[in-house]
Formats: C-alpha cells, sequence, structure tokens
C-alpha cells in the first residue's frame, strides 16, 4: 500500500522567489545598516568607549597639560580638532555595508600603540624671546593605550539583525 501525500506549496514557492530576488540588490537594507553603523560610531565616540561595554582610559596627566595649552581642554578624548570622528564615513553596495575613516593616525586609537617614532630634526621658536632654534632628530617612545571606536555589540548584531528582517518581511508577508 503506498501513500502519496500532495502539498499545495504555491505560497512558500512564491516567498521563496521573493526572497531569492530581494538577495540579489540589498541596496535599502545595506543603506540603512551603514547609517545604523554610523550612528552607533558617533555614540561610541559620545560615550568614550562606553557604548562598546569598556570606557576608554583616561588621558594622562601631561596630555591634557598639552591640550589646555593648545585650547583643546576641556574635550571628550578622542576629541581635539574634531577631524578622526568627523573622518567617518558610511559606505554600502548592494551586499556590504561599513564604516571608515581614511585619517592615518585613527588605527593608532583603534588599537593602541607601544612603539617607537624617529622625529626629524626641526625648527622651533621660543614664544618668551620670539628666538629660533634647530632640535636636532630623535626617537620618542610611545605609549597609546587603545581606544576602540569602531567594533561590533549584541546591540549591534541585534539592530542589523531587525534591519535584515524588516528588509525581507516588507514584501513576502503580502
Amino acid at each position: 500500500m503506498a501513500i502519496e501525500i500532495t502539498t499545495d506549496d504555491e505560497d512558500v514557492q512564491r516567498m521563496l522567489g521573493d526572497l531569492r530576488q530581494k538577495s540579489i540588490d540589498m541596496t535599502p537594507a545595506m543603506r540603512e545598516i551603514a547609517g545604523y553603523l554610523g550612528t552607533f560610531t558617533k555614540m561610541v565616540f559620545n560615550s568614550e568607549g562606553g557604548y562598546l561595554g569598556k570606557k576608554w582610559q583616561p588621558l594622562k596627566e601631561s596630555t591634557i597639560k598639552n591640550k589646555v595649552k593648545r585650547g583643546a581642554w576641556p574635550r571628550m578624548i578622542l576629541e581635539d580638532s574634531y577631524q578622526l570622528e568627523q573622518s567617518i564615513q558610511q559606505f554600502y553596495s548592494d551586499h556590504e555595508a561599513g564604516v571608515s575613516t581614511n585619517k592615518v593616525y585613527a588605527a593608532t586609537h583603534q588599537f593602541g600603540s607601544n612603539d617607537s617614532v624617529s622625529v626629524p630634526s626641526h625648527t622651533r621658536t621660543m614664544k618668551k624671546t620670539g628666538k629660533t632654534y634647530t632640535v636636532k632628530p630623535f626617537t620618542m617612545k610611545r605609549n597609546i593605550p587603545a581606544r576602540p571606536f569602531f567594533g561590533f555589540t549584541n546591540k549591534v548584531i541585534e539592530g542589523i539583525t531587525t534591519i535584515l528582517m524588516k528588509y525581507y518581511q516588507d514584501d513576502t508577508e503580502k
């Protein structure tokens, strides 16, 4: 005795076809994800790392003194000239979304640095006397803690998942 089961899966096949079609060009979802990541990155700056789950290490007293001299204090930790935060750019395509920066020094802040930097010979002018003198080349040891501003948390993953679920459900539920 043979048992035959017949199903009407026309609706399921239509939905799968719709999903397949939406997967070809995901630009609208990627645009929204890029915006979400851009906003999240700005929130990391404003919370000094708190949105990534760990506040940034405070500035050294010597760094604060230098910032005071330049008129860049009090400001938030990575806000000296505001160039780093303002350089954060969103990007997206049909299958990709993200944020980036073109600032070379961004990696030093993101990952920290414990290296040496060669400082070439240069001239300095004394503020009080106006006298100019030449500084000989020297090597300077850097010890800059990581202060990551790009990153993912479970909340970011949930946000991206929500955007994708909304994108795929918009037309398939009709």
